[in-house]
């Protein structure tokens, strides 16, 4: 397992009735072409099929202390079952989004899709728009795995259950956001 850079200052487990909005301990802001895609459903942030290729992204609503700072969460389905699709699924932890623009952050996600692609990879959004950061990670996805975002400094790394990711590490300094949440794009659904 991995050390957080400072203590944690906020968790959410969407213990909460089902909705059609994300909450449960902290308030979120939904955003993207996919906005309001995302709901609770039995205790879990789930991205329902938005249309084809249409991003979705979630933000908790909670600064830390400082824009160094992990954000973790279970990627309860992340692969797809049958026929490949376009986009697939994609999703994962998303860090440093500011409270003003909620399109500008860092992910790791992970991938699994019709080009075939099923890999994680580290990306930087700025106004939606994807470039990765550091090498793609050819690791298969598993339903149920822990993906991990950490920023620290200008070192931006994803981690795969508690370990480092294999080549999921780069630099970056154009994000400070002191906010956390979640990323996802979908031809099915993302839980």
């Amino acid at each position: 397992a991995h050390e957080a850079p400072g203590p944690v200052t906020s968790t959410e487990t969407f213990t909460t009735a089902d909705s059609e909005t994300l909450g449960g301990d902290n308030a979120w802001t939904e955003g993207g072409i996919a906005a309001g895609e995302w709901q609770i459903v039995t205790n879990r942030a789930r991205l329902s099929e938005p249309p084809t290729g249409d991003q979705a992204w979630a933000r908790c609503d909670v600064d830390v202390a400082t824009f160094d700072f992990d954000v973790v969460c279970t990627m309860v389905t992340c692969r797809k079952s049958g026929t490949p699709v376009a986009w697939g699924i994609q999703g994962g932890p998303a860090g440093r989004q500011s409270s003003t623009v909620l399109n500008n952050l860092y992910t790791f996600r992970t991938i699994d899709d019709d080009v075939p692609r099923i890999e994680h990879r580290l990306t930087k959004f700025l106004n939606g728009v994807g470039t990765a950061i550091g090498s793609l990670d050819a690791t298969d996805p598993a339903n149920g795995q822990t993906s991990g975002l950490r920023c620290d400094g200008s070192t931006i790394t994803g981690y795969i259950n508690g370990s480092p990711s294999a080549n999921a590490t780069g630099t970056d300094t154009e994000l400070s956001g002191k906010r956390g949440g979640i990323w996802g794009i979908c031809d099915s659904t993302l839980t």
